[in-house]
Order: structure tokens, then C-alpha cells, then sequence
């Protein structure tokens, strides 16, 4: 039951670790200026 647990949990981190490495590279396709301009991206 647990261990089921641990599985979603882990499922649920890499699907967020992925988006996330997904808009950092879609950042930086697309430019600084953009990254500058809207602030809704806030990698440091």
C-alpha cells in the first residue's frame, strides 16, 4: 500500500521535473529578451 504510494509520488515528481526542464529549455530557444520581458519564468 505504501510502496504504491511511493510510485505515484515518484511519477508525480519526475512529471514536474520534466515540465519544468521542459520551460528552461523553451526559455532559452527562444531568448533572453524574452525571459526579461515576461516574468513569469524565474530561473536563476
Amino acid at each position: 500500500m505504501i510502496r504504491g504510494w511511493f510510485d505515484k509520488l515518484f511519477v508525480t515528481l519526475s512529471f514536474f521535473v520534466r515540465i519544468r526542464w521542459f520551460f528552461c529549455l523553451l526559455v532559452n530557444l527562444l531568448g533572453d529578451d524574452f525571459a526579461s520581458n515576461h516574468h513569469l519564468f524565474d530561473f536563476d
